[in-house]
């Protein structure tokens, strides 16, 4: 009786791991016209497949999503390159204000 419920409970276990493993989601992207296209949950035996701006599940999908195209495409890149881009500008504009008020205190200092 044991047996028979650890070999079901086994069983199930294998049937809810196998979904992971068999399927490969798409991942967030912004498409051609510039629309965010959120993460799409690909079921049993699909993956993701068509091209980088045009992602979408289908069976026997292999839309490779580690291209260069589909990097620059994927929203957390964008995300990410947007927050850097936005960190770059504040460090240079602090910066530039430090340097300025280093040299006015030096120039202050010899008066």
């Amino acid at each position: 009786m044991a047996r028979a419920l650890i070999i079901s409970l086994f069983a199930v276990l294998c049937l809810v791991c196998i979904s992971e493993v068999l399927s490969e989601d798409c991942a967030p992207y912004v498409d051609s016209n510039a629309r965010i296209v959120s993460t799409q949950q690909c079921i049993v035996l699909t993956s993701c497949g068509g091209t980088c701006t045009n992602r979408y599940c289908i069976i026997g999908g292999n839309l490779n999503q580690s291209e260069f195209m589909c990097i620059i495409t994927n929203l957390y890149f964008i995300i990410g390159m947007g927050v850097l881009f936005s960190l770059l500008m504040v460090c240079g504009i602090i910066a530039s204000c430090w340097k300025c008020c280093l040299v006015a205190s030096i120039a202050n200092s010899f008066i």
